[in-house]
């Protein structure tokens, strides 16, 4: 259920480069994918103003290769014209590596406002 196609939404993902200690992104790659907001411990839904610091993606472990720690995720914004090699933008960034089950991946993003 948590994969159904017409709950997926378009969110753009922005691969991280380190180069002599300097992190750059790449250009962003729209994918279609299931989240919600959750806290760090558990699948839980959380409410006041931290309602939206943490959101959690389940999607098919052949996603693997677009997630990697520290890559930047636009969810609510969307990707300038021009391309941002920092995408500062960008309102998430992927806080854990991603975990990959059986046949899941669950990827934890963190919201990068206060950085």
């Amino acid at each position: 259920m948590i994969s159904l196609s017409r709950n997926k939404r378009p969110i753009y993902v922005c691969p991280i480069t380190i180069n002599n200690s300097i992190a750059t992104y790449g250009s962003p790659q729209k994918l279609y994918e299931n989240y919600q907001i959750t806290n760090t411990q558990a699948d839980m839904k959380t409410f006041g103003l931290d309602a939206y610091k943490y959101i959690r993606i389940k999607t098919n472990a052949s996603h693997l290769k677009y997630y990697h720690l520290g890559d930047r995720v636009y969810i609510n914004n969307t990707p300038p014209e021009v391309e941002d090699t920092l995408c500062k933008n960008a309102d998430y960034e992927v806080y854990k590596p991603p975990v990959v089950t059986f046949n899941q991946l669950e990827v934890l993003l963190k919201q990068r406002s206060g950085k």
